[in-house]
């Protein structure tokens, strides 16, 4: 099959792009032609279609009021976007387009260019920008929030959910309303949920009567599935921002008074200074690490002789390679019960979990885990590769994927 994949980002830069990557090598390596489809920049490795992708939209960037103006109708419907996509289509012909983030920058004006063409589209779900503007679920206040499900997007100008911006907001509010009147999210043939949650949320919003397919996220060809001891630290991988949960890692590591074990946390990230503060001010020095930026050969040797790794977060994580990663090193892993997270970290079968921002639980559950005798450990850490092996194992995603295209491609 000739396929198309779509993604505003074609470096990596994230999750999403970790599996967008990943996944154009595994269909490749199965017999696959693979066009790519998104933003030009500079850290994208060349192909020859890089000349039908768009332009590089930053809208971080301070801009004049006529320029917002543009970029707002432009993140709405990309006319850029959809002419460069459909000479794209006519010179390579594919069989399938596979949409992942798309957004704001490319937006679903390609999706016109799919149905003109008779071309079945897919859609996997790396966020919920379709069901929440916001894509997150969560007000500027961090609280939960449904409130747009049902096509009432007019919350979302309400509570200042983009960025606590009317302005944005707003173009958001249009965005969806658009999409909404437009049936863009019912031109996508299928849709791919990597976590049950995304799936079931989906299904809440109401936005699309077309089916939902959860398959969970694999790991990349070469990935080995093997069980390493574990020396005597926690580890948290990932950014140091409030959305993970730092502060409640530190605190929970803290109440938890283990003093034989340290809590090790790699990353960068804007509460690194408050973490700093926070250790300085409990003399948790000696226990607590703040090793910055870790990435290569040292982050395997890191995660490959953790106790286990920890993921609190306090937003909607879909489905992690934070946790998949390690998982298939034999880590059990401590998750907080909040969206897609208590799916790998299941109690007892690949580790614990606990409730998401409760530093009490975490600390109970941190001794939970350095309460296992070392028999007890070996097992759950070959349960817990053995489980990683069953669900992320790259042959039996692309298997689910291209039954799933080829069912598209029959009807």
């Amino acid at each position: 099959m000739k396929i198309v994949l779509v993604n505003k980002f074609l470096y990596k830069r994230g999750g999403s792009e970790t599996y967008y990557l990943a996944l154009a090598d595994a269909l490749e390596k199965s017999g696959h032609t693979v066009y790519f489809f998104g933003m030009r920049d500079e850290h994208n490795t060349p192909r020859p279609e890089e000349k039908y992708y768009i332009d590089n939209i930053d809208y971080e960037k301070e801009v004049s009021i006529v320029d917002q103006i543009r970029q707002g109708i432009k993140s709405i419907y990309s006319f850029e976007a959809k002419r460069k996509f459909e000479a794209l289509v006519k010179e390579y012909k594919p069989d399938i387009v596979h949409l992942n983030l798309v957004h704001r920058q490319i937006t679903l004006s390609i999706l016109d260019v799919c149905k003109r063409y008779s071309i079945p589209v897919v859609f996997t779900t790396h966020d919920l920008v379709c069901a929440c503007p916001v894509g997150s679920l969560l007000t500027p206040e961090r609280k939960t929030c449904r409130a747009c499900y049902g096509g009432k997007y007019i919350n979302c100008v309400k509570n200042n959910c983009i960025k606590g911006s009317k302005a944005k907001s707003l173009v958001a509010f249009v965005e969806e309303n658009f999409y909404r009147l437009h049936g863009s999210y019912n031109l996508i043939s299928a849709y791919i949920t990597p976590s049950a949650f995304h799936k079931n949320e989906i299904i809440k919003s109401g936005i699309t009567k077309m089916p939902i397919h959860h398959i969970t996220n694999f790991l990349p060809w070469g990935t080995e599935y093997k069980t390493y001891p574990g020396k005597k630290y926690f580890l948290f991988l990932g950014s140091l921002t409030k959305d993970k949960g730092v502060m409640t890692i530190v605190k929970g590591f803290h109440k938890s008074g283990i003093k034989d074990y340290q809590l090790l946390l790699a990353g960068t990230g804007p509460e690194e200074q408050a973490l700093k503060e926070y250790i300085g001010a409990n003399s948790l020095g000696d226990n607590i690490k703040l090793l910055g930026f870790v990435s290569g050969n040292a982050l395997a040797t890191l995660t490959q002789e953790a106790y286990t790794v920890i993921m609190a977060s306090e937003c909607y994580e879909n489905c992690p390679y934070g946790l998949m990663e390690p998982m298939a090193c034999g880590k059990p892993v401590i998750g907080a019960e909040i969206g897609g997270i208590p799916e790998l970290a299941i109690e007892g079968v690949t580790g614990w979990t606990f409730e998401s921002g409760n530093s009490d639980d975490l600390a109970s559950a941190m001794q939970k885990a350095v309460s296992l005798s070392p028999e007890e450990y070996a097992r759950l850490s070959k349960s817990t590769c053995e489980f990683a092996k069953e669900h992320f194992l790259v042959d039996n995603y692309i298997t689910k994927l291209t039954n799933l295209y080829s069912d598209l491609l029959e009807k």
